[in-house]
């Protein structure tokens, strides 16, 4: 990450590299950045898994894994379950199928971010954690989790944190979309995804910037209508 110098020669942080590589983390500045989300990610990622409650048999789907340290844990305490990840970068993606080599029932692919390249209904379950704020089209990506989704006892969860914490980042101010609860629920209603619960939980996390602090999480769980 590039920084610059000001005339005591304090370094100062680029808040707009920052942005981009949480967004799409590239070379080795990505893989730091990776590092980082696994820190201040970690807690909302094993709850967004406990929450829709795999059983053996059942295939999971997860957007934006990043380098996926938390895959062999999570399957571990869930035998059975056949695990999908996708990923828009390459960098997160390698260091995935690193991170995950010798761990079974377990795929990662390269998407472009607007669609989803798998059947119609081929999911139990489809998960994301904090890249909502990245998607280009929304609307078109919340049908396109929606399509690959099963209907009956398919469920989704989406995990975020609050547009009111994320407003007041200095690297969220180009290039994320903040939410807030309704607006996710609106988001999926309008794709034929009716949400069925919702979680507000606060957490303590030490962020990217290298901060400790408290922060709102929200888990929104929706089927296909």
């Amino acid at each position: 990450m590039t920084t610059s110098t000001t005339t005591d020669q304090k370094p100062q942080t680029d808040w707009a590299e920052m942005g981009r590589q949480l967004r799409h983390p590239q070379g080795e500045e990505g893989i730091k950045i990776g590092l980082g989300m696994n820190e201040a990610n970690m807690g909302m990622i094993r709850r967004m898994f406990e929450l829709i409650n795999l059983t053996a048999g059942q295939h999971v789907l997860e957007i934006g894994p990043g380098n996926a340290v938390h895959v062999k844990e999570i399957l571990s305490a869930r035998p059975g379950v056949q695990y999908t990840g996708v990923e828009i970068s390459e960098t997160m993606l390698n260091e995935a199928a690193q991170n995950c080599r010798a761990t079974m029932n377990v795929s990662f692919l390269l998407v472009d971010g607007k669609s989803l390249p798998f059947a119609d209904e081929a999911f139990d379950r489809v998960v994301s954690s904090n890249t909502i704020y990245f998607w280009e089209n929304p609307s078109e990506y919340a049908r396109e989790i929606s399509r690959v989704l099963k209907k009956g006892d398919g469920m989704v969860c989406l995990a975020f944190v609050a547009k009111s914490f994320m407003e007041k980042l200095p690297f969220t101010r180009e290039g994320f979309d903040l939410y807030d609860e309704q607006e996710v629920k609106t988001l999926l209603a309008g794709a034929g995804l009716e949400p069925v619960s919702s979680l507000r939980e606060t957490e303590t996390v030490r962020t990217n910037t290298g901060v400790l602090v408290e922060r709102d999480r929200y888990f929104v769980l929706a089927k296909k209508v």
